[in-house]
Order: C-alpha cells, then structure tokens, then sequence
C-alpha cells in the first residue's frame, strides 16, 4: 500500500520457521447514523435509493468497489476520506458509468468531489445506507468520520534459507 508500512522479522508459530513480515496500517471509516448507531467501514459507504435517480452519496476509503475504479485517489492509508456527491440525471450517470472502470468519470461538473476527514450530510428525503456492500439502513443524517491507522495487518512473508 505503500503508507504506513515498515517491516520486522519473527518466527512462524506453526512451522517455526523465519519470518519477514510487512506491516501495513489501514484507515477505517466511522459513521454515526441518525445519532444512533455508529458503526465502522473500510471501502465504501454509499447512500442512495437508486442507482439511476436522486441523490447518490459515496463516501470511499478505498477507490476500486469490485471492478469500479469509483474514487481514483482514494488509498485506505492517506487519513481521508473521499466524497463523491451527485443527483445528476440518468443520461448523465450512464456516460459516467462507461468510465468508471478506468476512473475517468471525474472530474465531472454534475459529480462534487472532496476530501475531508470527518463531515455531516443531511439526508431529505432518507436514503438506503450501505456499507462495504451490503445494505444497513435507511438514514436522515450522517456523521462520518476517518479513523487514520486504525488497523494493523502484518503480512508475513516466508524466507527461504537455501537461498
């Protein structure tokens, strides 16, 4: 990933043998939904009724969702989070949608983009919440926020002694 990375060596504790391992520190994004419930994303949070009409927020952590490159300079470790708001109409999001796989729908003038670290969105009508894919809730008002560093994942890598 490139930020937040060092690594160290240690023993394998189910084989003993060496290890180098990389340590990547990933953000996580946190959302407080109609002042109740806070919850915890990693990639994308997406607020819409429709894919095709209304409101459409995204809130990304990461800039692929499957094989979207939705936020092109969305990375999981730069203390951001990237905001991508629009109610354009249909024609304009079909055009956008052919260029989504390459990240070249943005810039757009129908398409608000910015970076922040923590923001609230006020939502009217509410909207179908997701996050990381899979449908929470319907919500009125978000407060979303970036949690810089919040996991550790240590990716081990085996050393090869015969080398």
């Amino acid at each position: 990933l490139g930020i937040g990375m060092g690594s160290s060596s240690c023993v394998s504790s189910a084989t003993s043998q060496p290890l180098k391992a990389t340590c990547v520190n990933v953000d996580l994004g946190g959302v407080r939904i109609d002042d109740e419930q806070q919850l915890c994303f990693l990639a994308h949070l997406v607020a819409r009724r429709s894919w095709w009409w209304g409101r459409l927020l995204t809130i990304a952590n990461s800039s692929f969702m499957g094989k979207w490159n939705l936020a092109p300079r969305a990375h999981p470790g730069d203390g951001l989070l990237h905001v991508l708001d629009t109610r354009c109409s249909p024609t304009v999001r079909w055009t956008a949608r052919r260029r989504l796989r390459s990240g070249t729908h943005l810039p757009h003038p129908d398409i608000s983009q910015r970076r922040i670290m923590e923001a609230r969105f006020d939502l009217k009508p509410p909207l179908n919440v997701y996050l990381d894919g899979r449908k929470h809730s319907q919500a009125s008002r978000l407060d979303v926020s970036i949690m810089p560093a919040a996991l550790k994942i240590w990716i081990p890598v085996f050393v090869d002694r015969h080398l």
